[in-house]
């Protein structure tokens, strides 16, 4: 039966950033750097204590965040943090509406003559998440000719051009959760499935402890990888257990779906990729739905989701390459 780990890997070392990212809010105070310099190694963000990461955590954050720019609409560094948490929300909600509003924000601070390097580190990061990457790796690569030991772009860099030199870069830099997400990456795509294990678990304890939501990404990553080894067993406890972490966490609810339709499960995978996409109707685990569905022998329902799973990757998150991909696995 054919499977894919998430509904794009573009999309998943992109949440690697996320993860790695340090999110955090004090009431009307947001710190931001005036003059960037490269004799230091640059951290993602840089703030107070990080937030929650639960699901109404984000979301009262970003809400306090919008109500605040509200009546402060110049204020930059809130509107870059008000991005960051956006793209962990939609990596929860699967609302990439998200994050269309944070960079339109950014964008109109920007042409109003607002140009802080946060902001374009920033619009960087959801230039990648548009899927337009020459543009992200332009910017990526003209920020770091002004600091060369910003690890944030190194990242950038390394996903927008499948530069692999760029993470490991990243993570001699600064060897945290998201460097060594994105080297588990390169190892998995080289072909090192079991160094790509052993790495992505280095990227879950290498999280913070307080941040819930990427403990149950990392988790997600290892229970795809341990599938991919063929460790059913493993696999499932790794869903399960970002399950506990994080209750209805969507990509864990997809993982655990793949994990018991290559069981033959296809009722119990049928029931858990149904909560994941009541949670984010992602397109491509309505796709996947529509698979298991299809093997069911439910042909109407699966086509009814193959269409849904087409209209999001044409309109809500274009990604040419997955509708294509998705016809060519299915002869059509």
């Amino acid at each position: 039966m054919r499977r894919h780990r998430l509904p794009s890997s573009r999309a998943r070392v992109l949440a690697a950033m996320a993860a790695g990212a340090v999110t955090a809010v004090v009431a009307g105070a947001w710190f931001l750097r005036a003059a960037p310099s490269s004799a230091q190694v640059r951290p993602p963000f840089v703030a107070g204590s990080p937030i929650a990461t639960g699901r109404a955590d984000l979301a009262s954050a970003r809400a306090g965040l919008q109500v605040w720019l509200t009546s402060h609409p110049e204020d930059a560094a809130a509107a870059v943090r008000l991005a960051e948490l956006s793209l962990r929300e939609a990596r929860v909600t699967g609302n990439v509406g998200l994050v269309v509003e944070a960079s339109a924000r950014l964008r109109e601070l920007v042409d109003r003559g607002t140009r802080t390097y946060e902001i374009e580190r920033m619009l960087a990061a959801l230039l990648l998440s548009e899927h337009r990457f020459v543009e992200a790796r332009q910017m990526a690569t003209r920020l770091l000719a002004h600091e060369p030991n910003d690890t944030w772009l190194h990242g950038v860099l390394g996903d927008a051009a499948a530069a692999f030199a760029a993470f490991d870069r990243m993570a001699t830099l600064r060897p945290d959760a998201a460097a060594y997400a994105r080297v588990a990456y390169a190892r998995e795509l080289g072909g090192d499935v079991e160094g790509a294990l052993r790495v992505m678990e280095m990227a879950r304890t290498a999280s913070s402890p307080h941040d819930i939501e990427a403990h149950a990404w990392h988790l997600t990553q290892l229970s795809a990888l341990q599938l991919q080894l063929g460790r059913l067993a493993e696999a499932r406890q790794a869903a399960e257990r970002a399950l506990h972490s994080f209750a209805n966490y969507a990509p864990a609810l997809a993982a655990r779906a793949e994990v018991l339709a290559a069981g033959a499960d296809l009722d119990g995978a049928v029931a858990s990729m149904t909560a994941a996409v009541t949670q984010a109707p992602a397109p491509g685990w309505l796709a996947r739905l529509g698979d298991f569905r299809a093997a069911r022998g439910e042909g109407e329902e699966a086509e009814r989701l193959y269409a849904r799973a087409d209209a999001g990757w044409r309109n809500e998150a274009p990604e040419p390459g997955a509708p294509a991909l998705f016809l060519a696995m299915h002869g059509r």
